[in-house]
């Protein structure tokens, strides 16, 4: 008789084509495309964009207060070329919104 396996707990999870394995590869994706747009960036600005996200052709970039927020708008030329050099395309619209600080629950 066959001896049988157990199957990991990752393997069941995260296998492809089930909902939490695309959530983990959207995640994966977004975390890449932060990390690219933080190191087009001037070195003072990345550390404050805390993520993006595209849908639809619109481009959230979330960053860490609203002087950031400033900061970056400010620097929308350069943001539009990062995310176009990102993308392969030029985004339709960039939307830059503040992540509110999450309270720990100390």
């Amino acid at each position: 008789m066959p001896e049988k396996r157990p199957i990991s707990i990752k393997n069941v999870l995260f296998r492809e084509g089930s909902a939490l394995g695309e959530l983990t590869q959207k995640a994966r994706s977004w975390t890449r495309l932060t990390e690219r747009l933080r190191s087009l960036l001037p070195d003072d600005v990345g550390p404050h964009v805390l993520g993006i996200t595209v849908h639809s052709g619109t481009a959230v970039v979330l960053t860490d207060s609203a002087a950031w927020a400033s900061r970056l708008r400010f620097l929308k030329p350069e943001l539009e070329a990062a995310l176009t050099a990102i993308l392969k395309a030029a985004p339709g619209r960039i939307d830059i919104k503040v992540r509110p600080p999450i309270e720990s629950q100390d």
